[in-house]
């Protein structure tokens, strides 16, 4: 066969904007929704817990957003981008276990 069909997909992103539930949102403007499962902790010691770690959380979050180089040359369907996030997730996660480790190692032999 001499000729080869190709598909190319194609996305698109379509919305609405609804006045009543943009009105209903600004209600929550400025709250700081903080859940835990450390029910007996004071809620002063709650927030302390994770204002000490959100650098770290914070961390993890931009090498994951900064450290992808995704580009439609290297990445021509859905399942090799679900992929490539995977296995960027799954890197991430070993990078902080083995920090964690070190850390721990480092404090007992301090």
């Amino acid at each position: 066969m001499r000729w080869r069909r190709r598909v190319k997909m194609c996305f698109r992103l379509s919305w609405d904007i609804i006045e009543e539930k943009i009105q209903e949102d600004t209600r929550s403007d400025g709250v700081f929704p903080l859940l835990t499962n450390c029910s007996g902790m004071p809620i002063l010691d709650v927030l302390t817990a994770y204002k000490s770690k959100q650098p770290f959380v914070e961390k993890r979050h931009d090498l994951l957003k900064n450290s992808l180089e995704v580009t439609p040359a290297f990445l021509k369907s859905i399942s090799r981008l679900e992929a490539f996030l995977f296995l960027n997730f799954v890197g991430i996660t070993a990078h902080a276990l083995i920090e964690r480790e070190l850390r721990k190692a480092m404090e007992a032999n301090s």
